[in-house]
């Protein structure tokens, strides 16, 4: 089993690497809108954006299934077997609708993935929330609320 400084040491890495990588594709994206920049330099800035822009996507897709693993190893959580498959499950599938989006970049099912993927987040959000309220409502997964 994997000690828990490990786990946490790797969930601090995802995010560092989501948090930075978006900061540079923030930056990119900024530098693409710059009118004193010419269309070649706007461009390269708009192309390293969006290569870029999958790894922090990456990180923060295992970020779930990793604090899963924190919260376990921890002693916070009584996690069953079952819940750290379907969480590598939803990641796993999670990852590959991020890699078929890249794949069909600048095409109408890239646009179509998109809005799934969009969708998909709004469910996760609304999942996670509604268990981060129920903890602190005394209802949640966690011992002690």
């Amino acid at each position: 089993m994997i000690d828990h400084g490990v786990w946490v040491f790797i969930h601090v890495m995802l995010l560092v690497y989501w948090l930075g990588g978006d900061l540079g594709v923030f930056v990119l994206a900024r530098a693409a809108k710059r009118p004193e920049l010419s269309f070649a330099e706007r461009a390269f800035a708009l192309k390293m954006a969006v290569q870029i822009d999958l790894v922090p996507r990456l990180c923060f897709t295992v970020m779930f299934p990793i604090g899963l693993h924190v919260a376990a190893s921890g002693g916070w959580l009584q996690v069953p077997a079952w819940a750290f498959a379907l969480s590598w499950l939803v990641a796993a599938g999670w990852i590959a609708l991020l890699l078929a989006i890249g794949r069909n970049e600048g095409r109408p099912l890239a646009e179509t993935l998109n809005r799934v993927h969009l969708a998909f987040q709004a469910a996760m959000l609304v999942v996670i929330g509604t268990l981060g309220v129920q903890a602190l409502l005394g209802n949640g997964p966690l011992p002690g609320g």
